[in-house]
């Protein structure tokens, strides 16, 4: 399922154009990463399958007789024909052939006995996993480590894997016992921990029930602390409301991979109508028959959603069991967040979250977000719809960027980083905000980073699929005003291989012209441009800078990017 969910969920990556800087300041002895949910390998005990990685949903579909005849006929019917039933199959083959393992018991236990790759704190550091030839086995989970390594080296690093179907409560308790040993392995007093994603509600229900003694510092990416609204999507909406990016979900499998994949030209020849049914298919069958009864998916509803989608999906008297085990995450850590984290830095436990919002590749309510959790689970802040901005223009030093959430009563209003670009907050893939989580997980807060001084708590990232991004010259700065003068922009290619022609660079809802506008770009190449006052202001808050350009890959293929600026 990770691979699956990985195509769906895409993730941005990008230049490191400047590099945080922080005070001086012991660094931990050691620090243990938390992943998400899909990123710990799971492998079946005993059979012919003990020695392969359970997720190879590729290769489990491939091996079976006639699969890609019949794909490919079931894609022919779906597009030309708008017949679908095909297309369902298919779908619902590929994921008993590669997911059925998964598949939980009505009392929230495993179908199968099952493990995860890596176990232990003796055998998760990253110095035993690389011993033990497992590393292509966690570099999903561990890419934020081998920023925290350069610091702390690889025998004071800890990924904590874990079956990630399991709730928070059972798996903190996994999770306390975990840090026991790091401490007793690295003699640290107390560790430094990252959570990702629902690594975050783990480690938050660890602090709730725990108290965090061992821990100086917790850092929280991308938190799905109070559930996403695309639970609900998922389970009862229908494919026609599923909401899917295709070309945002390039963008992850671009990094995923590796590389650069030039495949959007051929999902503009798929209808957006097929891509999301198949999508939809492959999700709510594996939710459906697979993990319905899997605490940590449950772990995903938000909290305004629960009662009635357990009403929906669940029998009070037959599943009474499981329900009581959703209860109390429910009903407990996720309803007292700010609780939390108030007695976590009251016992000086330094916290921060890192996430995104403006990013939109599955959503469940039209609420802006990472992609997959809604900017308001994630900070606590408010946030207006997808592709909205605040209706009374607000301004100031808790509002973000895309002027469509505002922080000022979130979760950590101070210590909150909002990013641009990414999905669902990988910001280990950014060579950016990559040490920016690192700092703040290691030494605490940064004396300065790549952002406007007066929203020291935002960042721009930038992803090679997107070919071009634009950044004021100096760095510092994300402020147009008209009165100082002329401006110093500066293009850069952000492809890793293919060059950009582009065609024109436009100033939107500020009074600027842009000279000149036509170059080439070769991979990684930069030029400037000047953006010239053109009148006598605006009374907007945000404008925005749109390039237009071709990237020239196997096929020429034009783009649009649009990069958001506060106005003073």
């Amino acid at each position: 399922m990770k691979k699956l969910i990985s195509v769906l969920l895409v993730f941005c990556l990008l230049m490191g154009l400047s590099v945080p800087a922080f005070a001086e300041e012991e660094a931990p002895q050691a620090a243990v990463v938390v992943p998400g949910m899909l990123e710990s390998m799971l492998l079946f005990e005993g059979g012919e399958q003990n020695s392969r990685r359970f997720f190879d949903p590729a290769a489990d579909f491939l091996r079976a007789d006639g699969t890609i005849g019949d794909l490919i006929g079931a894609a022919l019917q779906a597009v030309m024909l708008c017949r679908y039933a095909k297309l369902d199959e298919m779908m619902i083959k590929l994921n008993d052939a590669a997911f059925g393992g998964l598949k939980m018991l009505p009392d929230g236990t495993s179908a199968n006995p099952m493990r995860t790759v890596v176990s232990g704190a003796a055998g998760s550091s990253l110095a035993a996993i690389r011993a033990a030839g497992r590393w292509g086995d966690v570099d999903y989970g561990a890419m934020i480590a081998l920023e925290l390594e350069k610091q702390l080296g690889d025998e004071n690093v800890f990924i904590f894997c874990f079956d990630w179907r399991l709730g928070p409560v059972g798996l903190a308790q996994e999770l306390s016992a975990f840090i026991t040993d790091v401490k007793s392995i690295t003699g640290a007093e107390k560790v430094a921990v990252y959570g990702n994603s629902y690594g975050c509600q783990v480690v938050a229900q660890y602090l709730y029930a725990y108290g965090g003694g061992d821990v100086s510092r917790a850092v929280f990416n991308a938190p799905a602390w109070t559930g996403t609204k695309l639970f609900k999507a998922l389970m009862v909406d229908s494919a026609d409301e599923l909401v899917l990016n295709a070309e945002e979900g390039v963008r992850l499998l671009m990094r995923f991979f590796g590389r650069e994949i030039y495949v959007e030209p051929l999902l503009r020849l798929v209808p957006a109508r097929v891509i999301r049914r198949a999508a939809f298919t492959l999700l709510k069958h594996t939710i459906d028959e697979y993990l319905l009864y899997a605490p940590g998916i449950w772990s995903c509803c938000a909290a305004e959603d629960y009662e009635e989608m357990k009403a929906k999906l669940l029998d009070p008297a037959l599943d009474a069991a499981f329900i009581a085990k959703l209860d109390e995450p429910q009903y407990g850590v996720m309803r007292h967040i700010p609780d939390v984290l108030a007695e976590a830095q009251a016992n000086g436990i330094f916290t921060a979250i890192t996430m995104s919002d403006g990013t939109r590749l599955v959503a469940g309510d039209n609420v802006t977000g990472d992609g997959i959790v809604d900017a308001q689970s994630a900070s606590g802040g408010e946030a207006v719809p997808y592709g909205s901005v605040f209706a009374d223009g607000r301004t100031g030093a808790h509002v973000s960027p895309t002027g469509a959430l505002d922080l000022t009563n979130g979760y950590l209003p101070e210590r909150t980083w909002v990013t641009t670009g990414q999905l669902h907050g990988q910001s280990y893939w950014d060579g950016m905000t990559a040490p920016l989580v690192a700092g703040l997980l290691l030494k605490g807060e940064p004396e300065n980073v790549f952002a406007d001084p007066a929203y020291p708590q935002f960042l721009d990232t930038h992803c090679p699929g997107d070919g071009v991004s634009l950044r004021l010259a100096g760095g510092m700065d994300k402020t147009l005003d008209p009165s100082v003068g002329a401006v110093t922009a500066v293009l850069r290619n952000d492809s890793e291989q293919y060059t950009a022609f582009v065609h024109a660079v436009t100033v939107c809802g500020l009074p600027y012209t842009v000279s000149p506008v036509i170059c080439a770009l070769k991979p990684g190449e930069v030029k400037t441009v000047v953006l010239t006052p053109a009148g006598n202001g605006t009374d907007a808050n945000y404008g925005c800078v749109k390039i237009l350009f071709t990237v020239f890959g196997p096929l020429p293929i034009p783009r649009v990017r649009t990069q958001a600026f506060k106005t003073a």
